[in-house]
């Protein structure tokens, strides 16, 4: 906690504004591992991951860059993580039942639905973004950055019709 509270007092930014904070990851493998434990280490929540492939043998030919292993030994199990290639009915129904303060995404196109909801989208291309100490510093001013300004996505969702029954919305509450 000491270490969160220096990084962010060194950049003049209030702690309290994202320790504790919901957020849910959509991206590739290595990268959406990455992101989980990126947030773990600024102090937030993280309450779910669609990540769009898991295998560490077809991407590195070792089980020993299992990075989703090492994210659960270092901060622990990752509540409804699902597997999944980009697909919007299981991602959409994951964002209305968990309703995250942010959801951080690799591709464009995932953002939209968390904006849909109202909840503040932050797209996540450069994968080296969180590097090193400054990246990580990088990354808590960006999420606040989100969280903060969240008159656009609040007033997206109240004019926005989604294609999903309640039926599909409500079935894994």
């Amino acid at each position: 906690m000491q270490k969160k509270r220096k990084i962010f007092t060194t950049n003049k930014t209030d702690p309290g504004k994202i320790i504790w904070q919901k957020a849910y990851v959509t991206a590739g493998a290595a990268h959406g591992h990455a992101l989980l434990a990126v947030l773990c280490e600024l102090g937030m929540k993280a309450v779910g991951a669609a990540i769009f492939h898991h295998d560490p043998i077809y991407d590195s030919n070792t089980k020993d860059s299992d990075a989703l292993a090492q994210v659960i030994r270092d901060y622990g199990n990752v509540s409804n993580y699902n597997v999944c290639d980009k697909q919007d009915f299981e991602l959409v129904n994951m964002l209305y039942n968990l309703r995250p303060d942010i959801l951080l995404a690799r591709h464009g196109g995932m953002t939209l639905w968390g904006a849909k909801f109202g909840i503040p989208s932050l797209l996540i291309g450069d994968e080296h973004f969180s590097m090193g100490y400054e990246g990580l510093v990088r990354y808590g001013e960006r999420i606040i950055e989100t969280i903060e300004n969240d008159e656009f996505v609040k007033n997206l969702s109240q004019h926005t019709i989604n294609p999903y029954t309640k039926w599909w919305m409500t079935i894994y509450q």
